[in-house]
């Protein structure tokens, strides 16, 4: 059986950031395309203090724990479920998350470099305007990778969380859309979205290690890789699966 390679994402995602964020425009089905919005030009991004802050104000404990210890006195005994050859790489432009995602993903899936430039060609990402993940899927199946790559959603935590689980199990590292709304993330998304990649999770299931391209453009190095309750994952998660 082939394994199948997990990808969460939007349907027509379009990744654009013209200042400090990162946004996803989003095509529902029967729906016209959302146009990328403005944002704010004066946002700066958190220190780990900040990040810190933000954990504790938002009942993540736990995380702030993981965080800085690696480990929480709930998970003392949870293994991680995770990408060992999992190799982060920030976003080269100011709207290619969605490219910068699919790149971290797909050389956990070959073990070998690629670069953006392939993945941006594969995403259809054009300046300006963005990636489309649906033209990620047609491309990526044309190619001899040995796996299908299918749209799917998770309506229900239950569902999001086993298929977080299973690809990471198989594996293969997530590329997620999220959509936070006011400060439900480390720094100010668009309101259209914003994508990363999921490299791990506990064996328990309630935290997951995350990594956003955004961090290395930013030039936040601590916003690069971190951990976040699944809980808290789940409420910022807005999109589709490709699996």
């Amino acid at each position: 059986m082939k394994k199948v390679f997990a990808i969460i994402g939007i349907l027509i995602s379009t990744c654009f950031l013209p200042a400090t964020t990162c946004m996803a425009a989003e095509t529902p089905v029967h729906t016209e395309h959302i146009a990328a919005g403005s944002t704010n030009s004066n946002i700066s991004m958190p220190s780990q203090r900040a990040i810190q802050q933000w954990l504790v104000a938002h009942g993540q404990g736990e995380a702030l724990a993981a965080l800085t210890t690696g480990t929480t006195p709930a998970q003392e005994h949870a293994a991680w479920v995770e990408i060992t050859n999992f190799v982060y790489y920030g976003q080269e432009q100011v709207d290619s998350c969605i490219p910068a995602s699919m790149r971290m993903a797909l050389q956990a899936l070959i073990g070998t470099d690629i670069t953006e430039q392939f993945t941006q060609q594969a995403c259809g990402w054009n300046p300006g305007s963005g990636s489309n993940l649906y033209i990620c899927r047609d491309s990526l199946n044309k190619m001899p990778y040995g796996h299908t790559f299918t749209i799917h959603r998770a309506e229900t935590k239950d569902l999001f969380t086993t298929d977080l689980y299973s690809a990471l199990q198989d594996g293969f590292p997530v590329v997620m859309r999220i959509q936070p709304v006011s400060d439900d993330w480390f720094y100010d998304v668009n309101p259209l979205g914003h994508v990363i990649t999921i490299y791990g999770m506990t064996s328990d299931t309630s935290m997951v290690k995350v990594a956003d391209p955004w961090g290395e453009y930013s030039g936040k190095t601590d916003l690069q890789q971190f951990i976040i309750t699944t809980d808290k994952l789940f409420e910022v998660y807005n999109g589709v699966y490709l699996i």
